[in-house]
């Protein structure tokens, strides 16, 4: 079975799409497969459904609705006996190959692998093709509750770590030329994220761009003043000052998951 997380729900067994339609059931299985292979409890689904305004019989509700999604499944040949009850609670099994959130980790392990033997290619390699499963914003067709808001948090902000290694790798790898497009981008739609706004004025230095750079870092003190009453962490302020004495430091390598040489603590 292929189950896609990272996006629009999808449940495909080959050609066969089992994905079901009602919300409510569509909620409670994307619970349910965030938690893949670990017991949900009926407490939890009532909470994500109703967030502490259930009805009477929410519990009979819930039993009816795991009923509804056992038939769906078990129209798939590969999809009888997945949702299980388990004490007071669910369990939807699977495998990990088949949940494109596992195969993201499962990517993402193995490009910390390669980036520890120093094959930095090959890790940035792995990382993109992790940072490839993602269609779109987690289960975006799937309404939200408490109980899975937290994991799709959690979710989003593994998948920004993943996108700002991938710029470290590629730094680390020269291709400072090629980057400067998408960060330039994704430094306009997050203006306000230090990780993102520190690599695209490293990027812009290393072209020989040093102006702009400090212009981005201008840029980023005036959000988040306006924004949160802040001012740029250290790290980012370190940058910036290693900008302005054009400290060589700043074309040296970059440690993995961070910009490492004491200018970059922000990442």
């Amino acid at each position: 079975m292929d189950i896609s997380l990272l996006g629009p729900l999808r449940l495909g067994d080959g050609d066969l799409d089992v994905t079901p339609s009602a919300p409510k059931q569509r909620q409670l299985l994307a619970l349910l497969l965030l938690n893949a292979n670990s017991t949900v409890s009926v407490d939890e689904c009532i909470r994500e459904l109703w967030d502490g305004n259930s009805p009477a019989g929410a519990l009979a509700t819930v039993h009816a609705h795991m009923t509804q999604l056992r038939k769906v499944l078990a129209s798939a040949p590969s999809g009888a006996g997945r949702l299980m009850t388990h004490g007071r609670g669910y369990v939807f099994a699977a495998e990990r190959g088949e949940i494109d959130v596992t195969v993201f980790a499962d990517r993402m392990r193995a490009a910390d692998v390669a980036r520890s033997a120093h094959h930095l290619s090959a890790s940035a390699r792995l990382v993109g093709a992790a940072l490839e499963l993602w269609q779109a914003v987690v289960l975006v067709d799937v309404l939200s509750g408490p109980v899975s808001s937290v994991l799709r948090d959690g979710l989003a902000r593994r998948r920004m770590d993943a996108l700002c290694l991938r710029i470290d790798l590629d730094l680390e790898l020269s291709r400072h030329h090629e980057l400067l497009g998408e960060l330039g981008a994704l430094s306009y739609r997050h203006p306000a994220d230090e990780r993102l706004q520190v690599r695209l004025m490293t990027a812009l230095y290393r072209c020989g761009r040093q102006v702009d750079a400090l212009a981005v870092y201008r840029r980023l003190c005036a959000v988040l003043r306006a924004e949160h009453g802040i001012v740029p962490s250290a790290g980012a302020s370190g940058v910036q000052t290693a900008i302005l004495s054009a400290d060589p430091r700043l074309d040296g390598p970059i440690a993995g998951t961070g910009m490492s040489l004491d200018l970059m603590t922000c990442a």
